[in-house]
């Protein structure tokens, strides 16, 4: 299913709408890299989420990432980081860790990110080097991770860098993590660039950080 969701990709024209019509596992052996506008959605009415797993005795980086010349809308989908015995998945969505010259923009709305058993996974990792424009996650949950459910603090060098200009989360539910909800880092005091601008509207926190039980 990976290699058909990839010709699919492959043969879209920037600003295509990719539907999956059926609900169920997607057995993935590798990463979709996106390196154009598109929008990937399930189809209406089914009754689950289309649910990405890896499928391949090989760890992926992430089921999708975005490229350089990349934009991504993503709704209705669940991300699964571990799946039977199979090698398990770093991070659901995240930038490309290649050259990225542009700003990217991700949209994921009523997506699932869970089953992450390691302390370096993430729902979403936005990579050393890139740069969102702005990063809006909607009516979303994550659950039951060892890692960060979004995790934007690659640029650690404290230089004024950092991932994402805009950063709105709203509706969203983070339970059962073992480490942060939400790391956007910025360090360093150059004074030509303002941001990050973070919102974080109307989400649900319950046993976040709970290394410890409860804080």
């Amino acid at each position: 299913q990976s290699a058909k969701i990839s010709n699919l990709i492959n043969d879209a024209l920037p600003g295509d709408t990719i539907i999956l019509s059926e609900a169920g596992v997607y057995k993935m052996n590798a990463e979709i890299k996106v390196d154009k506008p598109l929008i990937i959605m399930a189809a209406k009415n089914l009754s689950s989420r289309p649910t990405f797993v890896n499928a391949s005795f090989k760890s992926l980086p992430a089921f999708i990432s975005i490229e350089n010349g990349g934009d991504l809308s993503i709704k209705g989908i669940a991300f699964r980081g571990s799946y039977e015995t199979f090698s398990a998945t770093d991070a659901g969505i995240r930038s490309t860790d290649q050259p990225m010259n542009r700003p990217y923009h991700l949209t994921i709305d009523d997506c699932e990110f869970y089953d992450y058993n390691e302390s370096s996974n993430s729902g979403f990792k936005a990579s050393k080097g890139t740069f969102a424009d702005s990063l809006v996650v909607l009516n979303s949950i994550f659950h039951h991770m060892s890692g960060t459910g979004l995790d934007l603090s690659s640029e650690k060098d404290d230089k004024g860098m950092y991932n994402a200009e805009y950063t709105i989360i709203k509706n969203c539910t983070f339970t059962n993590l073992l480490s942060s909800a939400i790391n956007i880092y910025r360090g360093g005091n150059d004074e030509s660039t303002l941001g990050p601008f973070v919102t974080i509207d109307h989400c649900t926190f319950n046993e976040v950080e709970n290394r410890e039980q409860g804080t």
